[in-house]
């Protein structure tokens, strides 16, 4: 079967990446591992993933932007396989990465995700099958808990999300006032709720997957530009 030539899919993700942020090393190689198991999914659908990349504060943003798509490399023969970045600058803000990446995704359907997580194989057919205009997709995930004793569901997290474009753009920019830093992402969910004719699921997504890492510092990532207040 022929793959499609113009993306049906669109995966949109941001990243900061610093070395004095306390789980840098974990960021680097969850992105890192996120970009390999996306170039493992199945299907016969082209797919893109679109990163909106913050700088490090020891890396100019085109050896940042370079270091990145290296990550790609061993990926490049896969032919339904694109990485695009989209540059950033300023304050560090999720709801302004989740912005860039839609102006720069090229598909229909668009899925806003961490690169902490693990997709199931079949993660392009579950999307195209939930996702259609005037109903939208955030999922629940699974992950282990901070001591690792067990095995749960997020039911209160909201960032990984599935819109249709035409959807999407009702919804509405996100405010880039909020979500700051990982964590706000309850916004994204609320306006969806808010928006007429827009149906919302939210189940479980068994096999999508949250990798552990140590608590983020939100204190950290408020201060990494002082001079802008939200």
């Amino acid at each position: 079967m022929a793959i499609d030539q113009k993306p049906l899919i669109s995966f949109c993700t941001t990243l900061l990446s610093r070395r004095d942020d306390p789980i840098h090393d974990f960021r680097v190689r969850h992105c890192h591992d996120f970009i390999h198991n996306f170039s493992k999914l199945h299907g016969n659908h082209r797919a893109e993933l679109v990163i909106a990349l913050w700088p490090c504060d020891d890396m100019d943003l085109e050896g940042w932007m370079e270091a990145v798509s290296l990550f790609a490399q061993d990926y490049k023969d896969v032919n339904r396989f694109t990485l695009r970045t989209t540059p950033m600058t300023g304050h560090f803000n999720v709801n302004a990465g989740h912005n860039a990446s839609f102006a720069e995704a090229k598909a229909s359907i668009l899925f806003f995700c961490d690169t902490d997580i693990l997709l199931p194989a079949d993660a392009i057919d579950v999307l195209l099958d939930k996702v259609k205009r005037g109903q939208c997709y955030f999922p629940i995930w699974q992950s282990e808990t901070e001591d690792k004793s067990k095995i749960i569901w997020r039911i209160h997290s909201f960032g990984n999300a599935a819109f249709h474009r035409k959807d999407f753009k009702q919804v509405g920019k996100l405010s880039e006032k909020q979500a700051v830093s990982w964590g706000g992402d309850i916004d994204i969910f609320k306006k969806a709720q808010k928006t007429p004719g827009l149906k919302v699921i939210r189940e479980n997504w068994e096999g999508l997957w949250h990798r552990w890492h140590p608590k983020p510092d939100r204190n950290f990532y408020n201060a990494v530009d002082d001079k802008t207040k939200y």
